[in-house]
């Protein structure tokens, strides 16, 4: 039996949710040691659904899991396993902001450090990470990650410079890229602090040499991977992603029921495969949507898809389905905006646009054009004067030029993301749409827009 140690987990109960970034192993160590310093496991039940009633905290490195929205309603503490660790260095509870797992707090696992910065600029860096779930140190310590500087010459980059610390050394234009604050930054050099509500990769910033100040924007920059849109890139999928020889078992649909919808379409042995990967896995299939937990359909209408979108049962499309079983693991719809049912008609406005591409590579543009599609819009693999819209990742490629002098808008995608979320056409107003960070190619934060639970 190993030492007990200090009780530092003491009146606390945690549950934990098991994933891919988290498995089974992982989760017993963190268990034992959570126990070792007085700290109580609840157990899931057989569906793996948590005991909200009984927790104080889960441990997840994720969100999306079924209860998480109900689970923040509770004012339950739901934290990565980072915050075991720096708990036990720390010998007391830490703070559980920095350590959500909730995608929305685009700092949670940043501690920022600034040096030579003015004060009102410094205070607002600051302001804007405490905001967006992150911390902040007056003194450059071992939990530091990142150190906000005009140059290298403060101590404090000569500190982490001499000692090889791990933190980065970033200009305060990283910051101002990823968050709106009420102050105007004296050392940037846009006109406004505009702000993508999105992380990108700071690298770019990173001093002692930035890449933003010996670059110039339309320099030759990499288009990034978009893997995490791998299965949620189509909203019909065209084949089956496992082998129909191969039925392996699957926990993901373990005493759930499940209804398909006939508006899918699909032929009689595909559906039969399907079904029988549901029943092994332990789940079963239903006919009646009154007693489904997972409800697959096509179209966002029926007398089925309306009670099930508001009695809380999970509703998703057949490239969600896929998805479920691709990773056997279960994912919300809402999630990606390609994993919920289509609204057959698009969305009201779309019909009069025309939408050409730009600097989008690989499943991210494959992902946008679906998305265009489906919004109800006319999509174009050339531009012409009478397209009405371009969305490109980065201002720089001939289509941006063309588009400049032919007076056609030009926006990143999270306007056509966020108009499909909200089922509106979004303003061209809004700065967060035709922002472009020098030396970032946006690729890198597609398909991170979700449906809004509520």
């Amino acid at each position: 039996m190993a030492e007990q140690g200090n009780p530092i987990f003491a009146n606390c109960i945690f549950a934990f949710w098991e994933s891919r970034d988290l498995p089974e192993t992982a989760i017993d160590q963190l268990q034992k040691t959570l126990e070792n310093h007085a700290g109580e496991i609840s157990p899931n039940d057989d569906d793996g659904k948590i005991n909200l009633e009984d927790v104080t905290h889960i441990i997840s490195t994720t969100s999306d899991f079924p209860q998480y929205s109900e689970a923040r309603r509770n004012m339950i503490s739901i934290v990565k396993p980072a915050w075991i660790t720096q708990s036990l260095l720390k010998n007391k509870q830490a703070q559980p902001r920095p350590y959500t797992p909730d995608p929305n707090l685009i700092f949670s696992d940043i501690t920022i450090s600034c040096a030579d910065i003015p004060t009102g600029d410094k205070d607002a860096i600051i302001g804007a990470v405490l905001a967006m779930g992150g911390a902040e140190s007056n003194s450059l310590t071992k939990l530091t990650t990142h150190i906000c500087a005009l140059t290298v010459d403060h101590p404090k980059c000569q500190q982490a410079l001499e000692k090889s610390l791990k933190c980065k050394i970033v200009l305060p234009h990283w910051y101002v890229q990823v968050y709106l604050s009420p102050y105007k930054l004296t050392m940037n050099r846009f006109d406004d602090c505009l702000k993508l509500g999105k992380r990108i990769d700071e690298r770019p910033y990173c001093l002692p040499d930035p890449e933003i100040f010996k670059m110039k924007p339309e320099d030759t920059l990499a288009i990034p991977d978009s893997d995490r849109l791998l299965g949620a890139s189509s909203p019909r999928p065209e084949t089956l992603p496992i082998s129909t020889d191969d039925l392996r078992h699957l926990d993901v649909f373990r005493n759930k029921k499940v209804m398909i919808s006939k508006d899918l379409e699909i032929n009689g042995r595909l559906l039969k495969v399907l079904e029988d990967l549901i029943v092994n896995g332990h789940g079963s299939i239903t006919n009646s949507v009154h007693n489904a937990d997972m409800f697959v359909c096509q179209w966002r209408e029926g007398r089925d898809y309306t009670f099930a979108s508001r009695a809380g049962i999970d509703v998703g499309n057949l490239s969600w389905l896929y998805h479920l079983i691709t990773y056997n693991e279960w994912t919300s719809p809402l999630r990606r905006l390609l994993h919920y049912p289509l609204p057959r008609e698009g969305i009201p406005g779309f019909e009069k646009f025309r939408i050409t591409l730009s600097n989008y590579g690989g499943e991210a543009r494959t992902y946008l054009e679906n998305l265009v599609h489906v919004s109800g819009a006319e999509f174009t693999k050339s531009m012409k004067q009478d397209n009405t819209h371009l969305i490109t990742a980065r201002k720089s490629s001939e289509k941006c030029q063309a588009a400049e002098e032919w007076n056609i808008d030009m926006v990143n995608h999270l306007w056509i993301e966020e108009s499909y979320a909200k089922c509106e056409v979004q303003k061209l107003s809004n700065p967060r749409y035709n922002h472009f960070p020098p030396r970032t190619n946006l690729g890198e934060i597609i398909g991170q827009t979700q449906f809004d639970p509520a």
